[in-house]
């Protein structure tokens, strides 16, 4: 029942830039690791960068790549999971082993860490230990996958797509449940808010209203006194009109 979506133009010679819409709460974390998994089996391709807009969801990301990474690689035919690790700053012998090693691995970054002025990975004057480049030209190198995680949440600005263009990707993946205006483009996959409850992906909500109308003709009811006493049962006085 979901819907699946044929590109218009095919994408030969052309840049790989897809959007997959999934209503919220679907699942859209494991499905992207599942194809992360699934392009490594069968393409080979080994580097893998996420980008998500807040720390609460690169947390979430990674309780998910810890609790589901056995099952992806059994599930994909690996022995063990795909390495997996968060960008940070202050530990940039990680950056470098991403960019140097020629096994597979998963980076989780927030978009503001290579977005906007004195950024360390793309800041020409923090040149990365490979022929003097900088970091994300260095990244270039690897030539990754982009999994762009809400990328209407800052991810589509001027300064954000250069830095995306910088990296080179093989690909660039955008998930989310509704892409800016203007930005979704080859959609291949739609899951909509209807079809998701109707597959019972997500709960229906109901709000409960309380209508005043026809108030003066109605019996209303008013609690205007209690009283308690020592071994006697305690009295309560209504008015009613």
């Amino acid at each position: 029942s979901d819907e699946r979506l044929h590109l218009t133009e095919p994408l030969q010679g052309q840049p790989i830039d897809i959007c997959v819409e999934m209503e919220t709460g679907t699942g859209k974390t494991l499905v992207y690791l599942r194809t992360l998994y699934r392009l490594h089996t069968a393409y080979g391709w080994n580097k893998f960068i996420i980008v998500v807009p807040s720390v609460a969801i690169r947390a979430g990301v990674m309780g998910t790549l810890a609790d589901f990474g056995s099952q992806l690689a059994q599930n994909s035919g690996l022995n063990h999971s795909i390495p997996a690790f968060e960008y940070d700053s202050s530990r940039l012998q990680q950056l470098k082993t991403f960019i140097d090693s020629p096994q597979p691995a998963i980076m989780v970054m927030n978009s503001q860490a290579f977005v906007g002025q004195g950024r360390i990975i793309s800041n020409e004057e923090n040149e990365a230990p490979l022929d003097g480049l900088t970091w994300l030209q260095a990244l270039a190198r690897c030539r990754p996958v982009v999994v762009m995680d809400e990328p209407q949440m800052g991810m589509d600005t001027e300064a954000a797509l250069k830095a995306f263009a910088d990296m080179r990707p093989l690909a660039k993946l955008r998930y989310s449940a509704t892409h800016a205006s203007g930005q979704a483009r080859n959609c291949v996959y739609r899951l909509t808010p209807a079809q998701a409850y109707e597959q019972g992906l997500v709960k229906k909500i109901e709000v409960l209203t309380i209508d005043a109308q026809n108030a003066a003709g109605s019996l209303q009811l008013e609690l205007t006194d209690t009283q308690t006493a020592p071994g006697k049962l305690p009295k309560a006085k209504l008015k009613l009109w």
